[in-house]
């Protein structure tokens, strides 16, 4: 009895460690990784570093940020940035953030668990990626991301899950090759004392239970249901209109009725917004009796629910929220991007 015991708590433990690791893999990225504070960049070259380091956060679990700041700032004063918008994860704290200075010279400052990224080695790598920056700033930066993902390794958190219930009908052929593994090893062990028919019920067991579980894990992975993803995208063009209109209203009745006309205005915003993933996506910005759908401009950034079998937006979050926690220890260190040759 105690054996049979045993055996159901291994199951047990396998079977709720499956949800864990995949709640684990699907992490929600930034989303706001490049900081124009002086309009450096075109809305092109934001939205392909964007692209970059957004798909470098989701390969790695770095969150790596570029900041062009109006004014030269002290390394007190860039800490201090870093610490304000918590650049990294709160738990993980593997947060870069480059600072790109109209000089052209860039300090390059990293989170607090700096494991794999250390201040001598950022230097190092960083200086032959950021090779003829005053030339070609955004080709530069590329280059330097690039070699991010190198340096950062095998990832950490690796893309987006869309449900939990996909993911796990995505991993059937390995979580029942782990049961059968489990069956087979408690098959073996009870053939100790010779062969009985009642040597099959435990392991059947097991399998019937994993069949059950994934089942009910899977519920909701069918196609045909909807399923959404989180995505992040710059607005690329704007188109306004408006419509007026007049509405009657009317109060008491008979003699005593009194009716009066009140005027609308419905403002319309139907902008073009350009994915991380490179997807133009159409959507309708609307309000009534105020233009805070005029004041949605070209260039910025939006967080976009993304219904995936219609591939249309269903709705969009303004603004990002993009502080994810991270903190420094004023860890960080002047980069040299001049007479450097890349190898």
């Amino acid at each position: 009895m105690k054996t049979i015991t045993a055996y159901l708590m291994l199951f047990l433990v396998v079977s709720l460690s499956i949800p864990m690791v995949l709640a684990q893999e699907n992490t929600v990225p930034r989303g706001k990784y490049i900081y124009d504070e002086r309009g450096t960049l075109s809305i092109q070259d934001t939205l392909f570093l964007s692209s970059s380091l957004w798909k470098l956060d989701a390969k790695t679990g770095y969150q790596t940020v570029y900041v062009f700041p109006k004014d030269n700032l002290t390394e007190r004063e860039m800490a201090k940035w870093f610490n304000d918008h918590g650049v990294g994860n709160a738990k993980t704290e593997t947060g870069l953030a480059f600072f790109i200075f109209p000089d052209n010279s860039v300090f390059g400052m990293i989170g607090r668990k700096h494991d794999r990224i250390g201040t001598p080695y950022l230097s190092y790598f960083s200086a032959r990626s950021l090779a003829g920056i005053e030339n070609d700033r955004t080709r530069a930066l590329n280059n330097l991301t690039f070699d991010l993902k190198k340096e950062l390794g095998v990832s950490a958190t690796y893309e987006r899950a869309y449900n939990t219930g996909k993911a796990v009908a995505d991993n059937f052929h390995i979580i029942m090759g782990w049961a059968f593994m489990i069956s087979l090893f408690v098959l073996l062990y009870k053939q100790k004392d010779g062969y009985q028919s009642s040597d099959l019920v435990l392991p059947a067991i097991i399998l019937v239970l994993t069949l059950f579980a994934v089942g009910i894990m899977s519920l909701g992975s069918n196609d045909s249901l909807p399923s959404y993803t989180k995505e992040f995208g710059i607005t690329t063009s704007t188109k306004l209109k408006d419509h007026e209109y007049t509405e009657r209203h009317c109060s008491g009745s008979g003699d005593d009725e009194i009716c009066w006309w009140d005027r609308h205005t419905e403002y319309f915003n139907y902008v073009t917004i350009t994915s991380y993933d490179f997807k133009v996506y159409n959507y309708r910005f609307y309000s009534k009796d105020n233009k805070w759908a005029w004041e949605r401009k070209e260039g910025e950034l939006l967080g976009l629910d993304v219904y995936i079998q219609g591939n249309s937006v269903s709705s969009v979050e303004l603004p990002v929220r993009d502080n994810s926690g991270g903190r420094t220890e004023y860890m960080g260190t002047w980069i040299k991007t001049t007479n450097v040759t890349k190898k």
